[in-house]
């Protein structure tokens, strides 16, 4: 799938595992194919995305949603510049809602999820209690988690997929 088919140019920026993305706080190119086949299989109604970052993969869900006819994006972050670049280029897409702040902390409004993406910079203490949230939470939706499970083998993620090859997806449901 080409890059273009999400309105992004093709991303530059070389990982240390020798794959590309489009800046250091967006996911690979690979993540987002994966994240954008995940939301079109799923079908979900409610996608929950906790970390934004620029927005890479925010878009290829969106995409997904869009293709799928159904759907809903709620997407959190928590950097104050972040949110505020993301604000702008989000501020009008239907059926995404961009809030500043960490999805686990700030979710009092928000419909049960099925279909949940934790881009997890920043170690076990700062998106350990996240991860841990969105794997007990009693709609039990699909999670899937980026990069923290490899720099991070603390992450007790349970039985799923682990997509080796790039920073790494882990893919499954929550513990119930």
């Amino acid at each position: 799938m080409r890059a273009d088919y999400f309105g992004l140019v093709e991303p530059t920026v070389p990982t240390q595992t020798g794959h590309i993305r489009w800046s250091e706080m967006s996911v690979e190119l690979e993540a987002v194919e994966m994240l954008y086949a995940l939301v079109r299989c799923q079908k979900p109604f409610c996608v929950v995305e906790d970390g934004t970052g620029a927005g890479v993969g925010t878009l290829a869900m969106y995409r997904a949603i869009c293709d799928n006819g159904v759907g809903s994006i709620y997407t959190y972050e928590p950097m104050e510049e972040y949110f505020q670049l993301m604000e702008n280029t989000f501020q009008d897409l239907p059926n995404l809602t961009l809030t500043h702040g960490r999805a686990s902390l700030d979710h009092k409004d928000l419909p049960a999820p099925d279909f949940v993406f934790v881009d997890t910079g920043g170690g076990h203490e700062v998106r350990g209690p996240e991860i841990e949230f969105w794997l007990k939470h009693e709609n039990n939706p699909m999670v899937v988690v980026h990069d923290s499970v490899r720099r991070y083998p603390e992450f007790e993620l349970g039985e799923g997929i682990f997509i080796n090859g790039f920073d790494g997806l882990w893919v499954g449901r929550g513990k119930v």
